[in-house]
């Protein structure tokens, strides 16, 4: 469906600084200052469709907004592989990689749960905006596993209630564990591991327009359990662009589950 372009219709608007609740020296250099106009019938451009868009949004409500742009992005998109559709959910849930429901495992990366949420943008004339592990990991197998295991890293102040062994990183006196090893879940993942993701789009599973935004970690607020390393690269689509900025999304009350869509 053809989408109207929004542009902004107003007229001359003139803004005078002035003074007010001053006196003195402080009311007339207030008063001494510049007039100011702004024509917005100058240099007028329609509004780009992109900075319309959600999170994850559900398909019926995609559908109803007619969304221009989906994002698949946050805590648990950071260290995505899209070859093993296995996600680690940071501190979001216990570090741990849980994999996706797959009808068909074998088949990976087709049909991932990545897969399935562009395709439904592609039913919805929606563009995607995909997050790319940058962060230099990724899970290394198709499995549960815990990124800060209590019994290789001791006590820690809140363990996941449906498996004891993961920790959340903290010790019981409040203190980040430092020193932890990424390679308890993962694997390096480099620029040949994005620009493969990205080649893959280009094969005929991409929508419209399909753009790879970096992904961030805070090393201030640890919530990936690993350095960051992210740098911005475009990917090779010709109108695919790139973004960044970090994303928490809210703790679940309950352990991800392995997500078929």
């Amino acid at each position: 469906m053809r989408r109207t372009s929004l542009a902004l219709v107003s007229s001359t608007v003139t803004l005078v600084a002035l003074g007010v609740g001053f006196t003195g020296a402080a009311s007339a250099h207030s008063a001494a200052g510049p007039a100011l106009t702004v024509n917005v019938l100058a240099g007028r451009h329609p509004i780009s469709r992109d900075i319309y868009g959600m999170n994850f949004a559900p398909a019926s409500l995609e559908r109803q907004l007619k969304l221009p742009v989906a994002r698949w992005g946050g805590n648990a998109t950071t260290r995505y592989n899209y070859r093993l559709d296995t996600a680690n959910h940071a501190s979001d849930w216990y570090f741990e990689n849980i994999p996706n429901a797959d009808a068909r495992p074998g088949a990976l990366p087709n049909g991932s749960t990545a897969d399935q949420f562009i395709g439904q943008n592609r039913r919805h004339g929606t563009d995607s905006i995909i997050t790319v592990p940058l962060i230099g990991w990724t899970p290394k197998a198709r499995a549960q596993a815990c990124g800060f295991s209590v019994a290789k890293y001791g006590p820690q102040q809140s363990t996941d209630p449906y498996d004891s062994d993961c920790g959340n990183g903290v010790t019981p006196g409040g203190s980040y564990i430092t020193g932890n090893n990424p390679a308890d879940t993962s694997k390096h993942a480099g620029a040949g591991f994005v620009s493969g993701w990205v080649r893959y789009w280009t094969t005929g599973t991409a929508p419209r327009r399909t753009v790879a935004c970096v992904s961030t970690s805070s090393t201030t607020n640890p919530t990936s359990g690993s350095p960051p390393t992210a740098t911005c690269t475009r990917s090779a689509r010709p109108t695919a662009r790139c973004c960044a900025g970090p994303s928490r999304p809210a703790r679940p009350s309950k352990r991800p589950t392995r997500r078929r869509r």
